[in-house]
């Protein structure tokens, strides 16, 4: 005779993996940039999204992926544009109260793009019953299509994409051909092969079967060619611009950024006059 779950016991446990969905985002944040010193952690952000995949695929309905995706979003984003308190409460004035309640509404808005991949995975993923490691396949392309929509998407807000975080790490070497985006994706790619691994890893030892038996031969062998081209890649791709003949001698530039201080920018005697008429001297 079987019984089921307490409601308390359920509570606990959906309790539980909202905080640990809330832990993986901030450290998603701090992965981008590490607090105090602003460094960014490539291995700390793919460590972050294997930990969602893991809480993702052992939830049982898409419903609770799609919340926990929600949450895991909420987390890093509030983590990363914090600053805009700042802005409107100390230089525009704002309540503190409405501030926060602002940052975490842009917040809460950006990260529905995030639920809803979270959702339309697992719901796919449960619909056709598919191993892990054809799920991790739902999870990089959907969770690859909320980080494109939030960069576009309403005029979008690109701020704190993903891979950003990997611009000291090895992916870096793909940025000059995928771009920021397909860096984010191909991290996304490595967390959800290192979570896959050590699921089937741990299958092994349940269950006495090799870890090929636990994934799939073909998604096994798959994984294992994208984990090897991954990694070695950076070894063997030419620098950027390696192999192209200038057209015409090079010519030197200069950026020039004002970077004003908030408390200044709005000032009507100093701030942006100031700026501009010491843009005109450096041209």
């Amino acid at each position: 005779m079987s019984t089921s779950p307490q409601p308390a016991a359920r509570s606990h446990g959906l309790l539980i993996r909202v905080l640990i969905a809330l832990v993986l985002g901030y450290l998603q944040a701090c992965a981008i940039s590490w607090p105090g010193n602003g460094a960014a952690l490539w291995w700390l952000q793919i460590a972050a999204t294997a930990g969602l995949f893991t809480l993702l695929q052992h939830s049982k309905s898409a419903r609770a992926a799609g919340l926990l995706g929600f949450l895991f979003a909420l987390a890093w984003l509030c983590g990363t544009v914090w600053w805009l308190y700042i802005s409107l409460h100390r230089f525009g004035g704002l309540a503190s109260p409405l501030a926060a309640l602002s940052v975490l509404a842009l917040c809460a808005l950006l990260s529905i793009y995030y639920g809803l991949a979270g959702l339309i995975y697992k719901h796919l993923s449960n619909k056709y019953a598919v191993k892990p490691a054809t799920a991790a396949i739902f999870f990089i392309v959907f969770w690859l299509m909320a980080e494109l929509a939030r960069n576009s998407w309403f005029t979008g807000f690109p701020w704190g994409a993903s891979g950003y975080a990997q611009i000291d790490g090895p992916l870096a070497a793909f940025a000059p051909y995928v771009g920021v985006y397909g860096v984010g994706a191909l991290a996304s790619l490595l967390a959800c092969s290192l979570a896959v691994f050590l699921y089937a890893a741990w299958h092994r030892r349940q269950e006495q079967t090799t870890c090929i038996a636990s994934l799939g031969r073909a998604p096994a062998l798959a994984y294992l060619a994208c984990l090897l081209a991954l990694v070695g890649a950076p070894y063997l791709l030419p620098p950027s611009g390696a192999g192209v003949s200038p057209s015409r001698a090079p010519v030197t530039v200069q950026l020039l950024q004002g970077n004003i201080a908030q408390g200044e920018k709005f000032e009507v005697s100093s701030g942006v006059p100031d700026a501009l008429f010491w843009y005109r001297l450096a041209l």
